[in-house]
């Protein structure tokens, strides 16, 4: 049998080990069950990832329609999300954390000439433009095609000349 210096030693290195090995494990974080630990927080209100501007002249006009009608008549001053980006070529995101229902339908261009405007020449585009759902630089999406809900979505820009 063992003698009672033996036995309380024995006990507190077994009580070390197990006040250690609760402590280590309480400093290491691991996600819940079922989680993905490499996802982002979700978004809150409607994120546009805006792809394919070719320089850094100027800016991009982002414009979001929650109604048919001013989506159709391009009616910026009936948009319920507006902003202005510094054009560059890499990915530009904005979001817009109050637009959490939806539909909504997205219009932008690239201002390079700083006029708010996007020019034309005839029936053409001469600065870069895209909207929601559209499959090319030629699709002209109506709303309910061009309709996205709160959350990421990823617009294409697209050029003619």
């Amino acid at each position: 049998m063992p003698s009672t210096a033996k036995m309380l030693f024995d006990l507190t290195v077994s009580g070390a080990i197990l006040a250690g090995g609760a402590w280590l494990a309480a400093t290491i974080s691991t996600p819940a069950v079922g989680a993905d630990a490499s996802a982002s927080p979700p978004v809150q209100g409607l994120q546009v990832d805006i792809t394919g501007t070719r320089n850094d002249v100027g800016n991009v006009i982002v414009m979001v329609f929650d109604a048919e009608d001013a989506y159709a008549a391009y009616d910026f001053e009936k948009t319920v999300g507006f902003q202005e980006l510094a054009a560059r070529p890499q990915t530009l995101t904005v979001t817009f954390r109050d637009l959490t229902s939806g539909p909504y339908a997205v219009m932008m261009f690239h201002d390079e000439n700083g006029d708010y405007d996007l020019n034309m020449n005839g029936d053409w585009p001469t600065e870069g433009y895209g909207t929601s759902g559209a499959k090319g630089p030629f699709d002209a999406p109506s709303f309910t095609q061009a309709a996205v809900g709160p959350g990421v979505t990823t617009v294409q820009m697209y050029y003619l000349d």
